[in-house]
């Protein structure tokens, strides 16, 4: 967890305390869990509200403490200085925090990702790290060193960006200091999942018909793999623009999960990674060919 703390100080220099700021997910299991969690009733169905809209438990909020002198009484160990702010700009920014939480109101752990390239491609892109593994359950990693926002559009088309804790981080240090934590100061981990589209937009309604016939995979949220659908909410068109934030959505995506994540490793992580150097005459790495026959099967 990492916060984004504000040092205050006068004309002299003199401190007048610390403000921290984080974004948090009000649900428990949110944060660990794969895709937004749906808001089950007490026996485990589905809750609609009375617009026929369904609900989901995946709230989030922004919180600040203060302190002086210290780091929340030494609950922070390390800080980072990234950027000294006047009087105005640091107003600008108390502005920009509160205008982001609107449009930012609900907890996305993991973005969403289609129509994904060639292996070929992908393992040429020159952010591509060269490794991937298999889980237990048959299920695929292919790492990249973290990259730019757009950039992840250069794999596949972007559903759903990521909207978690580090997020708020990103966002509100771009706006104050033109710094991209994503890219830079060791970069920061990111992570998308792969599906195939069955349903884009598509009623709420959907969910119900999906469940009553036993398609919808109820628990893959807490990564269990084995076959259905899932359906997440239509919160964020494909550059996170907020659509809708409430708790009840109108429209959700329905998908085909593929057994696939990709991730966006910072630095450190990126460091001690090993590095495939044998490569296949289409320029492909023959371990990730292997794995990817062994993913369709």
């Amino acid at each position: 967890m990492k916060a984004l703390v504000f040092l205050l100080k006068d004309a002299k220099g003199v401190e007048l305390g610390r403000i921290a700021y984080q974004y948090w997910s009000t649900s428990r299991t949110a944060p660990s869990e794969r895709l937004p969690p749906l808001l089950l009733d007490a026996n485990g169905n589905l809750t609609y509200d009375g617009k026929g809209r369904l609900g989901y438990n995946s709230r989030a909020v922004v919180t600040y403490s203060r302190a002086r002198n210290n780091w929340e009484g030494g609950y922070w160990k390390h800080n980072t200085l990234l950027s000294s702010l006047t009087k105005e700009k640091y107003k600008d920014v108390i502005s920009f925090i509160e205008q982001w939480h609107e449009t930012n109101q609900q907890f996305v752990p993991s973005g969403f990702v289609y129509n994904l390239k060639s292996w070929a491609d992908m393992a040429r892109h020159p952010k591509f790290l060269h490794r991937i593994w298999l889980s237990d359950f048959n299920f695929m990693s292919v790492c990249f060193h973290a990259m730019s926002k757009d950039s992840w559009k250069e794999l596949g088309t972007v559903l759903q960006h990521p909207h978690a804790c580090l997020d708020f981080n990103i966002d509100v240090v771009q706006m104050a200091a033109g710094i991209d934590l994503r890219t830079e100061h060791g970069a920061t981990f990111t992570s998308f999942r792969a599906v195939e589209p069955v349903e884009l937009f598509a009623n709420a309604s959907r969910a119900q018909d999906l469940k009553q016939h036993g398609k919808l995979a109820m628990k893959w949220g807490q990564k269990d793999d084995s076959d259905g659908l899932i359906v997440i909410p239509a919160w964020f068109d494909a550059d996170g623009n907020p659509l809708e934030q409430g708790d009840f959505v109108d429209k959700v995506h329905i998908l085909k999960p593929r057994r696939i994540e990709i991730k966006g490793q910072n630095d450190l992580a990126a460091s001690r990674m090993p590095v495939c150097k044998v490569w296949g005459v289409d320029g492909d790495c023959p371990e990730l060919t292997e794995l990817a026959k062994r993913s369709k099967k």
